[in-house]
């Protein structure tokens, strides 16, 4: 379907239906930060409140990575804490460090973040 959706796109610019300098709107592709290591470097675009479905709300973060590729990632209690004071448009380098036992078994996911 997207090539199909693609080749009309690029038709109707041959035949000057969408006017000069008009570029189409790119959509983020979906990343997560799995595995301790995973990292992701970029300008953030935008973080949207999203309601998960075992309640409660989580950060969606949009960022446009140093190699010019949009992409986005669901947050965490603990990262969105870290995000918190991150303002849209500043610089962010976001790493995975490490994953720590809470009581009860369960493993919660240490990020670190910098900005510039």
């Amino acid at each position: 379907m997207v090539d199909k959706e693609n080749s009309l796109v690029q038709a109707a610019i041959q035949r000057g239906a969408i006017p000069d300098g008009w570029k189409p709107v790119d959509t983020a592709d979906f990343i997560k930060l799995e595995n301790p290591g995973d990292k992701i470097t970029g300008r953030l675009l935008s973080k949207v409140p999203t309601d998960m479905k075992k309640g409660g709300k989580i950060n969606k973060y949009t960022l446009r990575t140093d190699d010019n590729k949009l992409v986005s990632f669901l947050g965490s209690k603990y990262l969105d804490d870290l995000m918190f004071n991150v303002h849209v448009g500043t610089n962010v380098y976001i790493v995975y460090d490490h994953d720590q036992e809470l009581d009860g078994g369960n493993l919660m996911k240490i990020f670190q973040v910098f900005t510039r």
